[in-house]
């Protein structure tokens, strides 16, 4: 969220959706800023890139890490009506270990 407040503009928008798919939770973020130039959207996984004057490029790592670690997935794209989209689907259920 903190990273699509950054990139909307004033009056820009944020939709965000939360949603049930077979045993998944998706949550859908799609913000109507610029969306995300091609050389920095196959980087931003990358620990330590950022193309902001601070920050230390950790975050989205670290929001991918805790995903996974709850076998979830995370997809950050350029939506075909503009803006970034970001997709997180998390399990509903998990069986204890």
């Amino acid at each position: 969220l903190l990273n699509a407040m950054q990139a909307i503009q004033k009056d820009g928008d944020i939709d965000i959706r939360l949603g049930q798919q077979d045993e998944y939770a998706i949550l859908t973020l799609h913000d109507s800023g610029p969306g995300i130039a091609p050389d920095v959207l196959e980087k931003i996984w990358d620990p330590f890139f950022t193309n902001k004057e601070k920050g230390t490029g950790l975050g989205l790592g670290i929001v991918k890490q805790i995903i996974e670690a709850h076998d979830g997935q995370i997809t950050i794209d350029n939506a075909i009506s503009g803006g970034t989209i970001v997709i997180i689907l998390l399990p509903l259920y998990q069986e204890n270990l």
